[in-house]
């Protein structure tokens, strides 16, 4: 899936149904591709929701779209109200995703600078010199005679 966006779907669907994604792309602009790759993924909701692991899920995502032989039901699908979507909806995900991940990756730029003043004090206590001897210790504590 990550090449069906720069490649405009070229290599991933066949021919056909390509020409009409080209088409309406230069019409409508990128929110074409958003429905395509919405449509394709409602076209085949079902299996998807089959698969019981990730790795069958990707392959299933590879193979679905070269199995698109219909190009007007594609484009059915992708201009009807189940994948509605414009341009203010991508904005918005877009702003909603950059945040989640601004906000992740400040997390995990907190974290690793917790780790490394917890490794940095450790290990000046594993260096300290330790304040007693053995002797000392039982002297102090047990009471022996040494």
């Amino acid at each position: 899936m990550s090449h069906w966006f720069p490649l405009l779907f070229v290599d991933v669907l066949p021919v056909e149904s390509v020409l009409r994604v080209w088409d309406c792309f230069f019409y409508e602009g990128s929110k074409v591709l958003f429905r395509v790759a919405l449509a394709l993924f409602k076209l085949n909701e079902d299996a998807l929701l089959r698969t019981r692991d990730s790795l069958e899920q990707f392959q299933l995502v590879q193979e679905f779209p070269k199995k698109m032989i219909h190009c007007h039901h594609l484009m059915e699908v992708c201009f009807s109200r189940t994948v509605a979507l414009s341009r203010t909806d991508i904005g918005e995900l877009r702003r909603q995703h950059y945040n989640r991940r601004k906000r992740r990756s400040m997390m995990l730029k907190l974290q690793n600078q917790q780790r490394h003043q917890r490794q940095h004090v450790g290990v000046r206590n594993r260096t300290a010199p330790i304040p007693h001897s053995n002797r000392t210790f039982q002297r102090a504590f047990l009471g022996w005679r040494t």
